[in-house]
């Protein structure tokens, strides 16, 4: 889910880096834009809905974000006047090899 984006001086690509934490995919800056913007958005639905894990109690936010007239993070977008469409570009990948646990603990 979305919180919204809040922010006096932010650029496109720290809100679009920022959404993307809410969103299902990536989200690649393209607009050219390199100027400092006030945004103050509503929260937005979530990309994808998860269901709840089984024996869990629904969270606080659950309610919430049930609501059918939540905007979409498209519709956020539009509203600041940026357009979100599907796309193929490059994005980083981080592949986890291994883990390990810190000896002397």
């Amino acid at each position: 889910m979305g919180r919204g984006l809040h922010a006096k001086a932010v650029t496109i690509a720290d809100a679009a880096h920022f959404a993307e934490n809410w969103s299902d995919r990536p989200i690649l800056d393209r607009t050219g834009l390199t100027g400092l913007y006030e945004v103050d958005t509503d929260g937005w639905a979530p990309m994808e809905v998860r269901p709840p894990d089984s024996g869990t109690p629904p969270s606080a936010e659950a309610p919430a974000m049930a609501v059918p007239t939540r905007p979409t993070l498209f519709l956020i977008m539009d509203r600041l006047g940026l357009k979100l469409e599907p796309a193929k570009g490059p994005v980083d990948v981080y592949v986890i090899e291994r883990v390990e646990r810190p000896q002397g603990n």
